[in-house]
């Protein structure tokens, strides 16, 4: 029985990252708009797809909802280059890559915050995953007042950074207003 129970929370912490990640994070990293140009549903004679576009400044080669195709995207997808723009690739395999490094981000924001800041794993994991974690790892005053679980300086400090003031202003607000509301 004990297993047993182990085994439903694992399942219900996993359920409860699928829903945080498509109802804050999915529709962020890929709009309607883009949706409706970048993705192709399934036909008769063939499965759902994405189209690869370009990203930044840096003109970063990315697929479905915000997966940059880096080294290990390429090999999950068995592909041996970065495709060129416009190349469309299989939809489910995107999906899945997606909700595979959202559950990474997830795990490392939990490890990052612990006990004190479990209520900011949602807001940080967003992070993580827009931004990977090397950047945000130098947000050291915003994540240190997220682990004391002050949520007011954490808001506060993230809003100073250029990640808020000129890289994605309106999605850092959305991520920002999650600051110590996690539900995951």
């Amino acid at each position: 029985l004990i297993e047993m129970a182990q085994a439903n929370r694992e399942r219900a912490a996993a359920i409860a990252e699928v829903n945080y990640f498509n109802r804050n994070v999915g529709p962020k990293e890929l709009g309607e708009s883009d949706r409706k140009r970048l993705h192709f549903p399934a036909t008769e004679n063939t499965a759902a797809q994405y189209q690869v576009y370009q990203v930044g400044k840096e003109k970063k080669p990315t697929v479905g909802q915000g997966v940059y195709l880096d080294d290990a995207a390429l090999e999950y997808l068995g592909l041996s280059g970065v495709p060129e723009e416009g190349t469309r690739l299989d939809a489910a395999k995107i999906d899945a890559l997606s909700l595979k490094r959202w559950s990474q981000a997830v795990k490392d924001a939990r490890e990052i915050l612990g006990e004190g800041g479990k209520k900011s794993v949602g807001a940080l994991s967003e992070m993580i995953y827009q931004m990977g974690k090397p950047r945000v790892s130098k947000f050291v005053n915003t994540i240190g007042h997220m682990k004391s679980g002050d949520v007011s300086k954490a808001m506060v400090e993230a809003a100073a950074s250029n990640w808020f003031k000129k890289d994605t202003p309106t999605r850092a607000k959305d991520v920002i207003s999650r600051i110590g509301k996690s539900d995951l």
